[in-house]
């Protein structure tokens, strides 16, 4: 029996112990479908979140890790703990962050294996092959592997195709998923925890999103992780809506007191009759009985999804279920939008809000405050927008920077400013690497700044304040919009954004 440990991205004990946390459902597709095909295998997950990590007692002949950028450093940590602990196991490791630097992984650690792009099939391949007794991996697509000090590349492979897909998610056992655990430490964060956000599973139906945002690495993954490629061609697939539907039944059959199922792909609206139909489906199950009516649903979708004819699905959606719609908004700004490549103008995404409101639903916005191109009239337009939707019920979630990812368009400028930090790993190895990008505007770079460092301080303020243990993002977006209005000195700006958190922060107590 060849014993396997795949580890999720660390945030850090610091930084996980009031976080909402969720199973990572990649992992544990993987599991699911590898242990269906290989039965000489056993796969289990670590989730150092929530986790202890070091009351593991199992011995694993194969670790492997998920990277994620923003999380490198606490996961590099862990495999340092754990090549300590197993000398003799062998170390991979995959994920968008190996995906997209590739060789210069082995910089960071010394694993074994390094697997590019969608691992389901990659990884079966490998446990394979080792079950089998083997150590070379030359016939294996998609893999980088170290044998001493020499690093071979086997060459790119193909991406997942929609049968494959459909194989990986008919393999998923959603009973062994332990969201009970994950639900228990999200009520924890509250003194009354609303059960409509706690009890919600995140699914996943499609593979990527195509439309190439410039500070996005997703739009990218499957061209470069099978081709070199940034501009390459990769496939779009969603799973048909037979396969979603026989998923959610699966769901809600087997986890009863499940109240919300969040559609966590980029966008569910680019095959908008797959959509159309999914929603039809659901409100059928609805009346015959077989989904529970009050079953609700969220899923994100572009901002100008809904500024025409499509606007018409709406009433579909309200009677489906769906009570929340997250649109990547990134600004207010003309100017910013197309700088940023969004193909969408302000008053696309407002008619889009509007028409959402109007159908009942909710919208959750997601804004970037400081893109590099930033000017003060620009945040200030931004800012003041978003406080004008907050009036409208709107929910936003800010980011304050953008993220400095490899593979998305900003991470190759060499122009951009960073925010780069030296990470020491072990006594031999520290990396240096850039999360954030400052905006080039030399005032705005020092009011990024200030907030940056400073947040800290106002985040305990504003905890101690309204008495919360918990800062989701729709809450972090009072606090970051109220130091924006305090370094550019408009209070009265500032008291009214004030006057409207008080309201809304009662619901996250």
């Amino acid at each position: 029996m060849l014993r396997v440990l795949l580890i999720g991205p660390f945030k850090g004990r610091d930084n996980s112990g009031d976080s909402f946390l969720a199973p990572s459902f990649g992992l544990y597709r993987m599991k699911f479908y590898i242990e269906k095909k290989l039965k000489r295998i056993r796969i289990d997950i670590l989730d150092p979140n929530i986790d202890n990590y070091k009351e593991i007692k199992e011995m694993y002949d194969v670790i492997g890790f998920s990277l994620l950028h923003l999380t490198l450093e606490n996961d590099l940590l862990l495999f340092n703990y754990f090549k300590l602990r197993f000398p003799d196991a062998i170390f991979i490791a995959g994920g968008p962050e190996v995906s997209f630097l590739g060789k210069k992984s082995f910089e960071y650690a010394l694993f074994d294996i390094i697997v590019l792009g969608e691992g389901e099939k990659t990884l079966l391949k490998i446990l394979e092959a080792i079950v089998e007794g083997k150590r070379e991996f030359s016939s294996i697509r998609s893999i980088y592997w170290r044998d001493k000090d020499k690093i071979f590349f086997s060459g790119y492979g193909k991406q997942l195709t929609l049968r494959d897909f459909k194989e990986i998610y008919e393999a998923y056992g959603v009973v062994d998923v332990p969201y009970n655990r994950y639900w228990r430490h999200n009520a924890s964060l509250y003194n009354d925890p609303d059960l409509t956000e706690i009890r919600a599973i995140r699914v996943l139906f499609s593979n990527f999103c195509p439309l190439r945002c410039k500070f996005c690495s997703s739009t990218n993954f499957i061209s470069y992780s099978y081709s070199g490629k940034f501009r390459g061609q990769g496939h779009f697939y969603i799973l048909p809506v037979e396969d979603i539907i026989h998923f959610i039944l699966n769901i809600t059959d087997t986890w009863s007191e499940v109240e919300t199922i969040i559609f966590d792909d980029d966008n569910l609206f680019l095959d908008f009759k797959c959509f159309e139909e999914l929603c039809l489906r659901i409100i059928a199950l609805k009346e015959k009985g077989r989904l529970e009516k009050d079953l609700s649903f969220i899923c994100q979708g572009r901002p100008d999804d809904f500024s025409g004819p499509k606007k018409e699905i709406l009433g579909l959606m309200k009677k489906a279920g769906f009570r929340m719609i997250m649109y990547g908004v990134e600004s207010f700004s003309n100017r910013v939008l197309a700088y940023l490549k969004k193909g969408v103008t302000r008053q696309q995404i407002i008619r889009s809000i509007d028409v959402t409101i109007e159908a009942g639903i909710t919208p959750l916005i997601y804004i970037i405050l400081l893109p590099p191109c930033i000017s003060k009239e620009d945040l200030i337009e931004t800012a003041d927008l978003c406080v004008k939707q907050m009036l409208k019920n709107v929910e936003i979630s800010t980011t304050l920077l953008v993220m400095d990812i490899p593979g998305s368009e900003f991470y190759y400028d060499d122009s951009l400013k960073r925010i780069t930090k030296e990470y020491s790993i072990s006594n031999s190895i520290s990396i240096k690497k850039s999360d954030y990008i400052w905006p080039s505007n030399a005032s705005l770079f020092k009011l990024g700044k200030n907030i940056y460092e400073n947040y800290p301080v106002y985040e305990k303020r504003f905890k101690q304040k309204y008495g919360i243990k918990h800062v989701p993002s729709r809450i972090y977006s009072y606090i970051v919009l109220d130091a924006v209005y305090k370094e550019l000195g408009l209070e009265n700006k500032r008291k009214y954004l004030r006057k409207i958190s008080e309201d809304v922060v009662k619901n996250y107590r």
